[in-house]
């Protein structure tokens, strides 16, 4: 099955082309390696969760919750946010320095000089990140697994009476086949988000490659980029955080936060426990719809990363 899946991707993205090859010379692919790399990663986020309980329970940041899929929600959260934020930085970091390395190896023009030969080598380059960060991208899915099981769970409350009690006073109403449709949406889009905004990232660094070749730069770049992005997460998050704890804060402000902060490095983890997301709806009209929407920005982060890409072999195909 797995050798079926690999001959319907693209040439470029196998594991046996000789551009992805070359990219990827350091990291082995072998099962053995890939679960060795697997094991450290989670003994690694095993450590930063045992610290992120210790540190909320040192600042009291949380009243822990008595209900199990809450509480494990509020344990993974900071890690599983951390762990995605550097699943952002490393993917951007694999690509951002495409063209400054081949010319710094010296293979730049003879890929210019090649039919395509930027254009496969950028592509190359692009299905490589996937491969290098398939152990921190499957940590990311077990997360996803675990508190999808936890909502899942949480709907057999009450007899399997638990959706209609949460959709009873939400503005608009629903049915309740409207309500789990409308859920299975958002769960989707909390899948989808890691897998197109590693790709976004990537993209994004392969356009920046084609501005910036000197190391100096790619390291300023990466550095504010990220610097801006842990700032707009903060901001957000703060908004999402004042307006359910009772503050006072506009629909609209509220809607833009909840969207850019799945989108910023979030990849909809609020979203993923249901009685957090179903305080929500309550106290925002029409957020029974947030589903819809982060599936259309999961489609619209797709064309971008595509666009992104194209829009950099364009320009690199230029460059001397």
């Amino acid at each position: 099955m797995l050798r079926r899946l690999v001959q319907s991707l693209p040439a470029w993205a196998r594991p046996n082309h000789t551009f992805l090859r070359q990219y990827l010379n350091d990291v082995p692919l072998s099962l053995k390696h890939y679960l060795t790399q697997q094991s450290i990663v989670i003994v690694g986020f095993s450590l930063v969760v045992i610290i992120s309980v210790a540190l909320l329970n040192i600042l009291q940041r949380f009243a822990w919750s008595s209900v199990a899929s809450e509480l494990i929600w509020q344990v993974l959260f900071f890690p599983a946010l951390f762990l995605q934020f550097l699943l952002s930085v490393r993917a951007m970091n694999a690509t951002i320095s495409a063209v400054g390395a081949e010319k710094q190896q010296q293979r730049w023009d003879s890929l210019r000089a090649t039919e395509e030969g930027v254009a496969l080598s950028f592509r190359a380059r692009w299905a490589s990140v996937y491969y290098r960060l398939a152990p921190y991208l499957t940590l990311a899915y077990l997360v996803r697994l675990v508190l999808i099981v936890g909502i899942l769970y949480d709907l057999t409350a009450f007899r399997g009476g638990y959706l209609d009690l949460l959709i009873a006073n939400i503005t608009p109403t629903v049915s309740l086949l409207v309500a789990t449709l409308l859920l299975a949406a958002t769960m989707a889009a909390a899948v989808l988000l890691p897998f197109t905004a590693i790709g976004f990232e990537a993209s994004l660094g392969l356009l920046f490659s084609t501005w910036f070749h000197d190391r100096v730069y790619r390291v300023i770049v990466l550095g504010v980029w990220f610097i801006l992005r842990i700032g707009a997460l903060i901001f957000f998050g703060t908004i999402i955080s004042r307006f359910m704890g009772g503050i006072d804060t506009s629909d609209w402000l509220v809607w833009l936060s909840l969207v850019m902060f799945a989108l910023l490095g979030g990849w909809g983890l609020v979203i993923l426990q249901l009685g957090t997301f179903a305080a929500i709806w309550a106290l925002l009209p029409n957020s029974i719809f947030l589903g819809v929407l982060l599936l259309g920005a999961v489609f619209l982060q797709a064309l971008l990363a595509d666009y992104c890409l194209k829009w950099a072999i364009h320009r690199a195909q230029k460059q001397e």
